[in-house]
């Protein structure tokens, strides 16, 4: 998975693309960062792909850029479905790298 665009906190909006059982998809994530004060900011948030609409329930970005948050899906052909995203960001280039596993198994 690869996030671009990183834009200025604690709002960052990130056009995605992603391979999902060998098709190329995109997306489109924003993600709300709000500073925990002690190792980096929680992560809440929406996305939207191919699988619907989702809610990001959980999540941390620390200050360094490792990442990780689930999203849980509410609208479309895989309501329910959660997936774990996991990658760092690279604040000097405003990209995040990594991947995905959804509760499926599907990665």
């Amino acid at each position: 998975m690869r996030l671009d665009r990183l834009q200025s906190l604690p709002e960052v909006q990130l056009d995605m693309s992603y391979t999902d059982r060998g098709k190329q998809f995109r997306g489109h994530v924003l993600l709300e960062l709000k500073d925990n004060q002690r190792d980096g900011y929680i992560v809440t948030g929406t996305t939207s792909d191919a699988d619907g609409s989702a809610t990001i329930i959980e999540g941390l970005v620390t200050y360094e850029g490792i990442a990780w948050w689930v999203d849980e899906v509410h609208s479309g052909n895989d309501l329910g479905l959660k997936v774990l995203s996991t990658g760092k960001f690279d604040w000097s280039t405003n990209n995040f790298q990594g991947g995905w596993r959804a509760n499926t198994g599907h990665s």
